[in-house]
């Protein structure tokens, strides 16, 4: 299809639309109610608007304005038109809107059939322009989206621009109506923002309460007189589920979410085409050695990591292991002031990194601690577990026991990183779930905003070959292999059982993210070799993450457990295979 110059946008909306209007009576209405924080913020919510009929939502607003601005895009829309033809980046990311899982579900696969694409044209021109195209628009477009020679990205991105150019008395009606779209649009936005209510502006109902408050907004619609309307509607968005909320809050799809964690480099998933939605990554140690001082200046490794994973669209995930610098299991260094005064300086750090990270992330706080806690704690009672805390001004006012610990480290997580999500891992050494759930609530781990689910951490074959490395001993004598088929012990449905009971007993509905969840290959041979050792939980999770849906979960994050443990390196493209078609198939919608 030949380019899409502003002069041809103009012929086309003078024959392609229709209706009156007089050009005298048009009211001079603002071009933007608020002031945007980027020059792309007119251009994507007209966008949104076009495509989708709604307001952009928060995350989806500053994403797309940061990629346009790594792209090179023009902040004029019909400059943008021109871009698309030329840009590659840009043309990428106004195809998007037709690949994702709304279009999808508003449309179809549109490129399939004249009537779809007649529905994804009419759709367009009301979101717009509110009302349908002539007939000889209709065809155009239609025509040119079912012989592929234009995208319903860039026809929608056409039309919007379109609108803005045609001089005829209706084409400055249209205008004026845009602008007011747009207008009301960026204050819907912002108080989704001022609301707090991110997470309540997900899914079908939330997008059609949007659209519908939209379709009102008129060319003589004053975008100051109708905010009551704004804030009114975005005050009676219902709240999503907290798998779902979760999601939004880390701006991603509102789908199980997958990741990759310890051992799985950041170059091999891009040699592979590895786009994970989280990534992990371990704070260890306390003082000399520990995290604070792998790079220059004091603790900027843990910037360089969040850097580096949001460069290919991860949310960065941190699992503080500060606990075991005194050995697996010794809590000698609780009641130790020095120990404790560089523990806590270090936490404290983490958080203020985090704080001027200013973007989210995930914090998973000290694995295997918390069930150290309840073996250690005379009768399991985490209140008689001393501990220094209230040395902390953040914390003085808290308790010195492992209480305390729990509650301080959620204390600084809250002043200092706002946006950092927090999660306590619970570790089942022994006990029942209502054990296990009524420690962790007496530490406060329901105040948290996820749960950590310790999959398993160590492929299966390592537990069973003859001479297995010292990671891989001391837990009993199996069996290790998870049986797919949930017949016979230990399965699947044990395990969902087993956390489904926990996260119900802890209280707070919060979302569960399955966490060092093991990446060795399914085999019928037990044992294995190093790092090649087998086990089936990526086959099975990611083959039926629905169930993991199905009891309030919002994700997974595999990775090994130990140096010896299969990752992305060794399992014969097993990861890079089931990801993909995983989301190939649209992925398992939160619920």
């Amino acid at each position: 299809m030949k380019k899409l110059t502003l002069a041809l946008l103009a012929a086309l909306f003078m024959t392609a639309c229709h209706g009156n209007g007089d050009a005298a009576s048009i009211k001079q209405l603002p071009r933007i109610a608020k002031t945007q924080t980027s020059g792309y913020a007119n251009e994507v919510q007209l966008l949104y608007i076009a495509y989708f009929g709604r307001p952009a939502d928060p995350n989806g607003l500053a994403n797309f304005e940061s990629a346009l601005q790594t792209a090179g895009a023009p902040t004029d829309i019909q400059a943008l038109v021109s871009a698309y033809a030329g840009n590659t980046a840009v043309r990428s990311l106004i195809d998007s809107f037709g690949k994702s899982a709304e279009s999808l579900a508003l449309y179809g696969s549109t490129g399939s059939s004249a009537g779809a694409a007649n529905a994804f044209v009419n759709a367009v021109f009301q979101n717009v322009l509110n009302r349908a195209p002539a007939a000889s628009g209709l065809n155009f477009w239609s025509g040119a989206i079912t012989s592929g020679s234009i995208t319903q990205g860039e026809a929608a991105l056409s039309i919007a621009a379109g609108a803005l150019v045609n001089t005829s008395t209706q084409g400055l009606l249209d205008a004026e109506l845009v602008n007011a779209r747009i207008a009301v649009s960026t204050e819907f936005t912002a108080q989704v923002s001022a609301q707090n209510v991110v997470g309540n502006y997900v899914g079908a109902n939330a997008a059609a309460a949007a659209r519908a408050m939209l379709s009102t907004v008129l060319a003589t619609t004053d975008p100051t007189s109708f905010e009551p309307t704004v804030v009114t509607t975005v005050a009676a968005l219902t709240p999503t589920s907290p798998a779902a909320a979760l999601a939004a809050k880390l701006g991603k799809p509102n789908r199980f979410l997958v990741g990759l964690g310890a051992g799985n480099d950041i170059s091999t998933m891009n040699a592979q085409g590895i786009k994970p939605d989280i990534i992990d990554t371990y704070m260890v140690g306390v003082g000399a050695g520990s995290w604070i001082t792998w790079n220059s200046p004091t603790g900027s490794y843990l910037t360089d990591v969040a850097q580096a994973d949001d460069a290919i669209g991860a949310t960065p995930m941190y699992t503080l292991y500060q606990m075991a610098q005194n050995g697996d299991g010794n809590l000698s260094g609780l009641t130790d002031s020095t120990f404790m005064g560089n523990y806590w300086s270090q936490v404290r750090l983490m958080f203020q990194l985090l704080g001027n990270y200013n973007k989210p992330a995930l914090v998973n706080l000290e694995p295997d601690f918390w069930g150290y806690v309840q073996l250690q704690a005379p009768n399991g009672d985490a209140s008689k577990l001393v501990a220094v805390v209230n040395t902390q001004a953040e914390c003085a006012s808290l308790a010195n026991n492992a209480v305390g610990i729990a509650q301080c480290m959620l204390a600084m997580a809250r002043k200092y990183a706002p946006k950092a999500l927090i999660g306590y891992p619970a570790s089942f050494f022994g006990e029942t779930a209502p054990q296990v759930a009524a420690l962790m609530k007496q530490v406060g781990a329901q105040n948290g905003d996820f749960i950590v689910a310790e999959t398993s951490d160590r492929d299966a074959g390592c537990w069973e070959v003859a001479n297995p490395p010292s990671e891989c001993t001391g837990r009993g004598a199996g069996p290790w292999y998870w049986d797919e088929t949930n017949q016979k012990s230990p399965t699947y449905t044990e395990s969902l059982s087993l956390w489904s009971t926990y996260r119900s007993d802890l209280g707070n509905n919060l979302p569960i993210i399955w966490w060092q969840t093991p990446m060795g290959v399914p085999s019928t041979t037990p044992g294995g070799s190093y790092q090649h050792y087998r086990d089936n939980h990526v086959h099975y999770m990611l083959g039926n993450a629905g169930q993991y849906v199905n009891i309030g979960s919002a994700g997974a994050v595999f990775s090994s457990g130990a140096t010896s443990q299969t990752t992305i390196n060794t399992d014969g493209g097993q990861f890079q295979k089931l990801f993909a078609q995983y989301l190939a198939g649209g992925g398992s919608a939160l619920k």
